[in-house]
Order: structure tokens, then sequence, then C-alpha cells
């Protein structure tokens, strides 16, 4: 008996601690229970600090934010976490390509003077990035999301498959 109370504490914990994160994503809108996408100043931004004594935190920024930086020439990494085969049919002009499945491996690509921010084609593998980042030391770390929420905007994106 005692054993089914633990069980089911587990599964509920985890459940706790997984559902919502599905739920939300890292895709989600600001509204009154998320008011913190899209709030930061796209000019503060502050650098990553790889491997920083201080927990790492990740935060989301919008694509507006993004693109204000583009046109103000602040000095950022834009990091594409999706595949090869999806890079090249669109990207953000600019982009740095590094899959998620080889980041373990290529942290060291990474720049510490810059302010990286992420994104994926929807959201989940840059969240995953993003999680994994902070996880290894680095300090802040900015997740925009999706390049579909980028495109819808109706910024440009670069297609070398038509090159």
């Amino acid at each position: 008996m005692r054993k089914a109370y633990v069980w089911t504490a587990i599964v509920l914990l985890s459940l706790s601690l997984t559902v919502p994160a599905a739920i939300g994503g890292c895709t989600s809108q600001p509204n009154a229970k998320n008011p913190v996408r899209g709030t930061v100043l796209a000019e503060m931004l502050p650098r990553a600090q790889p491997r920083s004594q201080d927990a790492g935190k990740i935060v989301p920024v919008l694509p507006e934010e993004v693109m204000h930086l583009f046109n103000h020439d602040q000095d950022i990494l834009l990091l594409d976490v999706r595949e090869e085969s999806e890079y090249r049919k669109s990207h953000i002009g600019g982009a740095k390509l590094l899959p998620v499945g080889e980041l373990a491996h290529r942290m060291d690509e990474l720049p510490i003077e810059k302010t990286i921010i992420l994104y994926c084609r929807s959201g989940t593998r840059s969240r995953n990035a993003a999680v994994f980042l902070v996880e290894n030391g680095f300090g802040t770390v900015y997740d925009m999301g999706g390049i579909i929420s980028w495109i819808q905007k109706g910024y440009p994106v670069v297609s070398e498959d038509s090159i």
C-alpha cells in the first residue's frame, strides 16, 4: 500500500514539472500569466557569459527585438539549432548553424563576447538548447523560439536551395 502512495507522488510530481512546460512551451505569447515574453529591451541584452559562477537564465525574446538588434548593428550570435537540411531551405541571414544534437561537442565554437540568441523551427529545440547551455555554465541565453514566428512577421529569410 505504501509503495502505491510513493509511486503516485512520483507520477504527480513529474506531471507537475512537465505538463506546464508542454502546454506553455517557449513559443507562448505575452499575457497576464506570462508577462516575461517580449519584455526585454533589445539595447539592454547582456552577453551570455559562458561558464559563469552564477546560475544562468533563459530569456525569451520576440522576433521584433531580434530585428531591432540587426537594425542597430548589435554584436549578437544568432544560432539556428535545426538540422542542415532545414537551414538550407530557409534561415535568418547571418545565423550560424549548430544543430542541437551537435551542441555538446561544439560548445567551444560559441564566442563569449557575443550575446547568443537561439531559434529553431517552432521553439522546442531552441528551448532544449537554451536549457543545455545554461546547465553547462552559460549565463543569460536568449530564446527567440521558432523561425515560423519570424516569417509570420514578414522578416527576410535566406534559402540556400535557390542559390
